[in-house]
């Protein structure tokens, strides 16, 4: 039978698997003694739970747990254990739980699907499960009816292919029962009553188990001395009457629970006392979160909210990055809202860890009654929005806490929002240190298809469609979002041709509101956005008090929906985005009022982090139209010592960033040196820090395009220039400042660009480099500048050729010759150089690695006719033909230039290796330098794929 491919693992029948049930069913009598929140069920408290329930009727028989609200209103959770478990149509174990499963979803005597939940409880939560069947659970409950869940199965993409065969072998299983086969409705309703539970309990790691002593221990009466004792104590005592009542199908009640244990541990107080004033702030966080456009179109985005629940599935912490207005808080909100019955989901803003104590932020749980909701919990997500506006703040502990608290809980998850120029220093700066289990999840714009669903149904939309130019604009959701509350005109010659227009357009019609000039109200709606955008900027905090502002003009902006307010009367602005073109429209007044004078600028902007993002952004499109823009502005601010240097710092970068970064460079080029060229200095530090951006070379590998960064920007090219220029006046004292420079600048090279631009400043730079590089204690330095040129040999083909042709020279052992081939004949460091010239690399690894016959004869000659004994001079391997004291490449094609030479050039790769086998045989052949008594030779036999063997002699140092 198919089914005797399943054999009880020794575990099992051991007695494991009995062990694993005692103890979960002892966790749920410690959540009993606590009156604790079950799993799932996050609005009760647990009032009873019952063993082994087959003689009470039900099919899934290992525990049943009753909750109850603070209604008395009573939820049932009925629970199956297994210590492992295969989502298979022919593994019995899956058959008979996910029949018992269906058995009591269609006994309505004893289970309410509206109301009861099933449970499976395992104690490895593999990939498999998780993604799987996992997988399958998540989707059928995000799905609004079982259509929606039947085109989310069929949609190519949308769910992976564990979470089909999960589904295939479930219906299989119910199909194959004596029970009636399902209809679609009914087993999507079937499906979203199911939850998989993992506990880690009665394992090595015992993590689970250390939790509940820990929730017990604080729980401890204030009367005991010990409560760490006492906890442990608590727990033998709850698993011995879990195994008690589990062989005697008991069913107990706080009552029934021995008087000691209640008089030890204080039960905790209503779920909802603390939790819903948690739930209540996040809903005030999601309601700030804009999801339609046009103010009723909802434009649903199921597959990328998949994409983040498979991502939430397997990782601690998912980042969703994107540029303004693509959409990411209206992904995590569609996702949170959709989220409650999988998740505890509480929703922050970034401001609110940007202080010292985590507890301030979960209030009013203390941060041990958190951990409490936590342990108690199948899965909780904690969201925080707009996470870059940490990055703002000098206090962040309470943000680097709550990342500690997710690695230590499995259970708990992190999903961030964050822009995407601050994602790589987010990641790198909090999430990489703490956990390797996370995810960056890319939200695209709007496509096509999406854009055209919205025009269908916002008729005014129609004629900007038409136009190429700005259906690109549309695909940005804030922007169509925008776009839509806009009136416009019948004929296209009217139309916006450009995102600064749409800006124009709509400060002009949506925030001025300049049809309505009664009471002047469009200066001052303008003026109390923009001075509320600064006051929040400010202040580094989500609302803030607008006690001397025109309120009037504050409600009017809120009845249109451009700002908003909270609970005590505080304000915010409506969207990032808005907030961000609202400071610059502030920052266009102030450079106006004061003639662009540099210092007043700085004076107004130095001392606040937000504002000098704002300010960074204004620069940098300022700098794409200089009609405005005094050209000696960027020279003049960092000329001026008296300027704050962080200041300076950014308009250096702004500029780098804008695209005629080549122009600064050209006009300011006499400056750039002077002073001991301390203002290129500057910018060649800037330019490595500020202008890159992802490898886009790993898209597929989660979080690594985040952390592997490479140059971007014009800037690059026109300081290597300027360096090439001055490299003289620049060496040796900055000298590593410039390895830094091409260094990183070759990083960003790729197989397709053979000579991008800058290419022959970055070979003059990296060949004068040399010049300086000669001594035995510049290795370290030298062998980066021979990386560097290794990846682009073409920059200046006639000097790397010199330096190949100079290595091969058999007598030639300098410290350049040497790390040269350190380099070339490494499998990574030297793959664009076998790729570019492979007979010039098989030639310099037989030169440099096999003896010549002049080596040969001269060998000969001190020793003629006795084999070299082993403690001379001479190394094993000069015994077989190969140079001595040189480094031999491992057995491996990724040892040596092998691998890339036989992946771009395999004819060369195949001859150099018949060669250096060739070699050696002739050397062993022909000469007298080996001893067959100190190196014996043995048959060794190998099959071949046609079923016959080859025999060969080897030798255990002919690897």
């Amino acid at each position: 039978m198919a089914t005797d491919a399943y054999v009880s693992s020794p575990e099992a029948t051991g007695g494991a698997g009995n062990a694993f049930e005692v103890k979960v069913g002892a966790r749920f009598l410690a959540l009993l003694l606590l009156h604790g929140i079950p799993a799932v069920l996050t609005q009760h408290q647990v009032t009873q739970v019952a063993f082994q329930n087959r003689y009470r009727g039900w099919a899934t028989d290992d525990l049943l747990v009753e909750c109850t609200d603070e209604s008395d209103a009573v939820r049932k959770i009925a629970i199956q254990i297994k210590l492992g478990f295969t989502v298979s149509a022919i593994n019995p174990e899956c058959i008979k739980t996910f029949s018992g499963f269906w058995t009591d979803f269609r006994a309505p005597s004893r289970f309410d699907p509206e109301l009861d939940i099933l449970v499976l409880v395992v104690q490895r939560a593999t990939n498999v499960i998780m993604k799987g069947l996992g997988g399958l659970l998540a989707c059928a409950r995000a799905a609004s009816d079982h259509t929606d869940f039947r085109d989310r199965l069929n949609t190519p993409g949308f769910v992976s292919n564990d979470v089909r065969k999960a589904v295939e072998d479930i219906k299989q299983i119910i199909e194959s029962s004596e029970t009636p086969v399902p209809s679609e409705p009914e087993f999507w309703r079937f499906l979203k009553c199911i939850y998989v539970l993992p506990l880690d309990l009665d394992t090595s790691s015992a993590q689970e188990e250390a939790t509940i002593k820990q929730i017990l221990a604080q729980a401890v009466n204030p009367s005991v001395d010990d409560p760490i004792g006492s906890a442990q104590t608590g727990w033998l005592q709850l698993v011995d009457l879990a195994q008690h009542c589990n062989q005697g199908a008991q069913l107990i009640t706080y009552a029934d629970l021995p008087k000691e244990l209640q008089q030890q541990f204080r039960p905790v107080g209503s779920p909802n006392n603390g939790l819903q004033i948690l739930r209540d702030r996040s809903d005030r966080v999601l309601a700030d979160v804009r999801s339609t456009i046009g103010g009723d179109v909802s434009v649903p985005r199921a597959e990328v909210v998949t994409q983040v629940v498979e991502a939430l599935s397997e990782n601690s912490v998912v980042l969703l990055e994107g540029p303004p207005g693509a959409g990411k808080s209206a992904v995590a909100k569609e996702l949170v809202q959709g989220a409650y019955e999988d998740y505890v989901c509480v929703s922050f803003w970034g401001e609110d860890f940007a202080i010292a104590r985590l507890d301030d932020v979960f209030s009013p749980f203390t941060l041990s009654e958190f951990e409490s909701l936590i342990w108690s919990q199948h899965r909780v997500l904690v969201h925080v929005e707009r996470a870059e506006r940490i990055l703002e703040h000098e206090t962040d502990q309470a943000f680097r806490d709550l990342l500690n608290l997710v690695e230590q809980f499995r259970n708990l998850r992190l999903l961030l929002t964050c822009r995407d120029y601050a994602s790589a220093t987010l990641l790198t700066s909090y999430v990489q240190p703490r956990t390797q289990s996370y995810q960056v999840v890319e939200i695209p714009l709007f496509t096509d298809q999406e854009v055209d669903r919205v025009v269908r149904q916002i008729p005014s939309l129609h004629a900007l469609a038409l136009s190429d130019g700005l259906k690109r604009l549309l695909h940005n959701p804030y922007y169509l979002s925008i776009a839509a509350s806009i009136d416009w005109p019948s004929e296209q010659t009217e139309l916006p041709d450009s995102a600064t227009e749409l800006r124009r357009r709509f400060w002009r019609q949506i925030v001025r509101r300049e049809d309505y000039t009664a009471g002047d109200l469009p200066r001052r709606r303008h003026e109390a956005l923009v001075s509320l955008a600064v006051n929040r900027a400010k202040a580094l905090r989500p609302f803030v008090p607008m006690n001397d502002s025109d309120h009037e003009a504050l409600q009017r902006l809120h009845h249109d929906g451009l700002v908003q307010i909270n609970e005590v009367g505080h304000f915010a602005p409506g969207h990032d985005v808005m907030e961000d073109w609202a400071l610059e429209s502030w920052l266009d007044k102030l450079a106006e009022d004061n003639d662009w004078q540099v210092g007043p600028i700085a004076d107004a902007v130095a001392r606040y982090p937000a504002l000098r993002r704002g300010f960074r952004r204004w620069l940098t499109a300022a700098l794409q139209d200089r009609s405005q823009l005094p050209d000696p502005f960027d020279a003049l601010t960092y000329a001026d010592p008296a300027l704050n240097q962080v200041f300076r710092d950014d308009v250096l970068v702004a500029v780098m960033q804008a695209p005629d970064a080549p122009d600064f460079f050209a006009r300011q080029r006499k400056h750039l040196m002077s002073d001991d060229g301390a203002l290129l200095l500057r910018l060649i530090h800037l330019v490595r820090v500020a202008c890159t951006k992802p490898d886009p070379t790993f898209p597929d590998i989660p979080g690594l395009s985040s952390l592997l960064l490479v140059p971007n920007g014009s800037a690059w090219h026109a300081i290597l220039e300027v360096v090439a220029e001055g490299l003289d006046h620049l060496l040796p004292d900055h000298l590593e400042s410039v390895v830094g420079l091409i260094e990183d600048w070759a990083r960003g090279l790729n197989w397709d660009d053979l000579l991008p631009k800058g290419s022959e400043a970055f070979a003059a730079i990296a060949y004068g480099l040399l010049d300086y590089l000669g001594d035995y204690g510049a290795r370290k330095s030298r062998k980066r500048v021979l990386k560097a040129i290794a990846r682009l040999p073409e920059a200046d083909e006639n000097q790397f050729l010199a330096l190949m042709e100079a290595a091969m020279e058999s007598n030639r052992r300098d410290n350049l010759s040497d790390d040269l081939c350190e380099v070339v004949l490494n499998c990574s460091d030297g793959y664009y150089v076998s790729r570019r010239f492979p007979n010039h690399v098989a030639d310099l690894f037989k030169s440099r690695y096999l003896l010549s016959r002049t080596e040969t004869d001269r060998v000969e000659q001190i020793h003629p006719g006795i084999p070299i004994p082993a403690y001379s001079d001479y190394s094993d391997e000069s015994r077989f033909g190969v140079r001595e004291r040189v480094p031999i490449p491992g057995a491996s094609a990724l040892s040596g230039p092998f691998l890339p030479l036989l992946k771009t050039h395999p004819a060369i790769g195949v001859q150099l290796i018949l060669d250096l086998t060739n070699h050696v045989g002739r050397w062993l052949a022909d000469r007298s330098t080996v001893s067959p008594s100190e190196f014996p030779t043995f048959p060794i036999a190998f099959a071949l794929s046609d079923g016959t063997e080859s025999h060969q002699w080897a030798n255990g140092h002919l690897w």
